[in-house]
């Protein structure tokens, strides 16, 4: 493994360790739009991340949506880079709005929230493919004001376990 790779792995690992660690008062049901069997295919839980080469942002994500439901309980966590200034900047919790769901297609939107860096709104957009227990895709953080950048970057989850129907 090389030296960047295993930066990347031990960062992505106390990420984790921090996401849990967040207040979990952000955990907010989401609405999960697609025809029933499509939202069906994503009943479980989740696990995952998401990294950006263009920032150096990473993160961890958890989705739970219990099988004949319309609404997941999400979890996402963004560790935002380290600089002089803040060589240990605290977790922020980010929000989804909406997940919509076709076939085997996963796309959504987070709420608004403010770049660490430049502490002006970004939006992000996100869209990825399922293949059994598995999510990977794409997404981008489009600035809200002119004085931002557009990033993008790459996201994956895997299902960790399915979610019966509460009876």
């Amino acid at each position: 493994m090389s030296r960047s790779s295993l930066r990347f792995a031990l960062a992505l690992a106390i990420g984790m360790l921090l996401a849990w660690q967040a207040p979990r008062a952000q955990e907010l049901p989401v609405p999960v739009v697609g025809h029933a069997d499509d939202v069906a295919r994503l009943a479980g839980v989740w696990e995952g991340g998401y990294t950006s080469d263009e920032t150096g942002r990473h993160g961890t994500l958890r989705f739970e949506l219990t099988a004949g439901d319309a609404h997941a309980v999400t979890r996402l966590v963004m560790v935002p880079v380290a600089t002089p200034e803040d060589p240990a900047p605290e977790p922020v919790v980010l929000t989804l709005h909406l997940v919509e769901v076709d076939s085997v297609t996963v796309r959504g939107v987070l709420r608004p929230y403010d770049d660490p860096e430049w502490d002006l709104p970004l939006e992000t957009h996100f869209v990825g493919t399922l293949g059994g227990d598995g999510i990977t895709g794409a997404f981008d953080s489009l600035p809200t004001s002119v004085d931002t950048i557009p990033t993008s970057g790459r996201w994956w989850a895997t299902r960790q376990r399915p979610l019966a129907p509460e009876l």
